[in-house]
C-alpha cells in the first residue's frame, strides 16, 4: 500500500483550481494535470507500507487530530519546481501558525511512535501538474494567476491510500479524523 497523510480541499476550491489547470494546460504541450478528485494537501508522505501498519497511521491521525483546532487554508499564486526544463505546478498554500502546528504536531506524534520522519522545513503546495513543458517562460504565465486568492477549511485529517483504479490514479480516503472546533 502506498499512503499519506493530507487534508481536503472544499469542492468548490478545487472546481476553481481545476479551471486554472484548463488555462495552465492552454499554454502547455505537454503535461501530466492532476485530477480535480485528487486535489488535496499533503501533510506526510508514508510510501509503500504493509496493510499491517495501517492501524498505527490510524492511531497517528486520531491523536493529532484530538490536538488540532479546525482552520483555513490560504491559497495565494502559482509557482513550479523546475527538473529538466519539466515543471511541477503547483499552488502556494500561505504558511500560518495554524497549519505549522498541524504539520509540528504531526510529526511529533510520527516520531513519538519510534518512526524516523527525516523531515526537513515544510513546503506547504497543492500540485496542480507534473511533467508540464509550456509554449512561452513560466514566469510569463504566472502573471496570469496574481489573483488567485482562495481559502479551503480545514476540518478534517485523513490517511490517504494513492491507488490505482482501472488505470486512473486515485486517492482513497482510508480513515477521516474531526480536527476539534476551531477556537
Amino acid at each position: 500500500m502506498r499512503l499519506f497523510i493530507g487534508v481536503e480541499l472544499a469542492e468548490d476550491v478545487k472546481s476553481i483550481l481545476e479551471n486554472y489547470q484548463n488555462t495552465l494546460k492552454q499554454e502547455s504541450y505537454r503535461g501530466n494535470y492532476s485530477r480535480k478528485e485528487n486535489l488535496h494537501l499533503t501533510l506526510f508522505f508514508i510510501g509503500e507500507t504493509s496493510a499491517d501498519d495501517l492501524s498505527l497511521w490510524e492511531g497517528i491521525i486520531s491523536d493529532v487530530a484530538k490536538r488540532t483546532s479546525t482552520f483555513a487554508l490560504e491559497l495565494a499564486g502559482v509557482n513550479s519546481f523546475v527538473r529538466n526544463r519539466r515543471h511541477i505546478v503547483y499552488v502556494e498554500v500561505k504558511k500560518h501558525k495554524e497549519l505549522l502546528n498541524l504539520w509540528d504536531t504531526l510529526i511529533k506524534e510520527i516520531n513519538k511512535r519510534g518512526i524516523n520522519s527525516q523531515v526537513g522545513e515544510y513546503t506547504s503546495h497543492i500540485t496542480l501538474a507534473r511533467e508540464a513543458e509550456f509554449n512561452k517562460s513560466f514566469d510569463e504565465i504566472k502573471k496570469g494567476f496574481v489573483n488567485l486568492k482562495l481559502t479551503s477549511p480545514v476540518q478534517d485529517i485523513i490517511l490517504f491510500e494513492s491507488t490505482r483504479i482501472n488505470g486512473v490514479l486515485t486517492y482513497l480516503p482510508l480513515k477521516k479524523e474531526k480536527l476539534k472546533l476551531g477556537e
